[in-house]
């Protein structure tokens, strides 16, 4: 539901406060999901998740979701970066 996902993503930020585990956890699945939304072309689910991961931004270390929208990009640009191994080491 589009209109929850900021109250989502803040739950995560204050489970991460608590368990940095929980953040990393969170953060690797919802990259490799925005990866397959991305290579399945759907476009709609893409933008909620990416909704989503930039209310993870607080979680996320140096750039934060910058960082991640440039590695994004560079994959559609057809670079394939590996995003999941260069942002676990973005969490705090």
């Amino acid at each position: 539901m589009p209109p929850k996902i900021p109250y989502y993503a803040s739950l995560f930020v204050v489970a991460n406060a608590r368990k940095s585990a929980i953040g990393k956890d969170i953060l690797t699945f919802s990259i490799s999901k925005l990866k397959q939304l991305l290579q399945a072309g759907e476009i709609l689910k893409t933008k909620l998740m990416l909704r989503f991961v930039a209310g993870l931004t607080r979680i996320i270390e140096e750039e934060g979701a910058i960082q991640i929208l440039s590695e994004l990009v560079s994959k559609v640009e057809g670079q394939e970066p590996n995003v999941l191994q260069s942002l676990v080491g973005y969490v705090c």
